[in-house]
């Protein structure tokens, strides 16, 4: 007798396996667009990649970074980058996006609270149905992206083909990868905070009208153009000399400790010490009160 079966009864088990896969899928692209990120030494170098392996993994036709600016009537979208598969509607969108406009409020405070924005055309009020009909939109997935504490713009998914129910798991897994794109952002905003701040350093250094130098493990690190002029080194020569070197005499115990003691207050020290100069000569301070640099690792 033969066996009937009903193949409906492999739906469930067919749906499951896809989500898992999808799952993994977008895991995966996790991990990749994060080692991609932390690898690269600049993030927009990067980031169209990153826009395509997260939006293919995602199920979308359209992936978008979205910088937040302030304009005079209000806080404002502005797309960054944009990744757009073949199957995206050809029609383009505005590059920019009032997030206060009527309709859009709620997506507004939600993404500024830290929490994303995701669901079918649907399930979303008449006005944001307008806009998402506008860009040709099925299913919609807004990700806050933060630098921080600073809410910086938004990660955006589009399915436009036909719509696509995100998972929540599948939403975590997105809402991490936005963490990750915001980390790469802040970690180059703090190395030009810091290229910045190392200018400025070595414009003011430069400067000064007093010989300057800057002492790390006993070893000079920098020294400024007055210094050389004094000594008659030049800044290569005085980089590969130790701060004793330079003395003719050691530091008294007593010295070394008021010094230290100013250094670590900010304070002013006064020394009165002899120094080599290259051509055999002594540069004498003259006791003069000089701002107390410090030392960096001892």
């Amino acid at each position: 007798m033969p066996c009937r079966i009903n193949p409906s009864s492999f739906y469930p088990n067919c749906r499951f396996q896809r989500q898992a896969a999808g799952r993994m899928r977008l895991l995966d692209a996790l991990v990749v667009c994060a080692e991609d990120l932390l690898a690269s030494p600049n993030w927009k170098l990067r980031i169209r990649a990153i826009l395509l392996r997260l939006g293919e993994a995602a199920g979308a036709e359209r992936a978008s970074l979205w910088k937040l600016t302030q304009a005079p009537d209000g806080p404002l979208l502005r797309r960054h980058h944009e990744w757009l598969s073949r199957r995206s509607p050809a029609e383009g969108r505005p590059p920019r996006l009032a997030l206060t406009q009527a309709g859009l409020h709620p997506w507004f405070h939600s993404l500024a609270g830290g929490h994303p924005v995701w669901g079918e055309r649907g399930g979303f009020s008449p006005s944001q149905q307008a806009w998402l009909d506008a860009g040709g939109v099925r299913s919609l997935l807004l990700l806050p992206v933060w630098t921080g504490d600073q809410w910086w713009g938004v990660l955006e998914l589009d399915a436009c083909a036909t719509p696509r129910e995100w998972e929540a798991l599948e939403v975590d897994a997105l809402v991490a990868a936005a963490g990750v794109i915001g980390m790469a952002i802040e970690r180059r905003h703090a190395e030009k905070r810091r290229r910045d701040l190392a200018r400025q350093q070595r414009i003011l250094l430069n400067n000064i009208p007093a010989g300057v130098a800057q002492v790390k493990e006993h070893r000079l690190i920098q020294v400024n153009q007055r210094l050389c002029e004094l000594l008659g080194f030049s800044k290569a020569e005085l980089l590969e000399m130790t701060p004793e070197a330079l003395h003719l005499s050691p530091p008294h115990a007593a010295e070394t400790q008021d010094a230290a003691s100013a250094l670590a207050e900010g304070g002013v020290c006064r020394c009165e010490r002899e120094l080599r100069r290259q051509d055999g000569g002594v540069l004498d301070h003259g006791g003069d009160d000089l701002p107390a640099l410090g030392r960096k690792g001892g």
